[in-house]
């Protein structure tokens, strides 16, 4: 099966299967959870932009403690994520730790 085909199918699963879960935090973490799976990567987030602050907040994380998550809020344009939502444009990033922008914060 083409990795194409793995996406599209983990995306089709994760549609019927988020419907059964209770609350969007759940449902966050679970989305979560597969695309690290899917990427095969053992840390993420999922971060919201708040265009009246230019902020993103970290909703949802794995490889990071709570207090650090519910704590994070990064300015547009600082980092791989804040780079990423500034231009609007996905960012590929094999290693982010050999990213000369990478922002530590686990």
């Amino acid at each position: 099966m083409s990795r194409q085909n793995d996406i599209s199918a983990t995306i089709r699963r994760i549609q019927k299967e988020i419907r059964s879960l209770p609350n969007i935090s759940d449902r966050l973490n679970f989305i979560l959870d597969e695309t690290l799976t899917l990427f095969g990567a053992s840390t993420g987030s999922i971060s919201i932009a708040d265009s009246e602050e230019n902020v993103l907040t970290i909703v949802a994380a794995k490889g990071m403690d709570w207090e650090k998550k519910i704590a994070a809020k990064l300015p547009f344009a600082l980092g791989v994520t804040g780079h990423a939502a500034s231009s609007r444009e996905i960012i590929y990033v094999p290693d982010v730790s050999k990213d000369p922008s990478y922002i530590k914060l686990i």
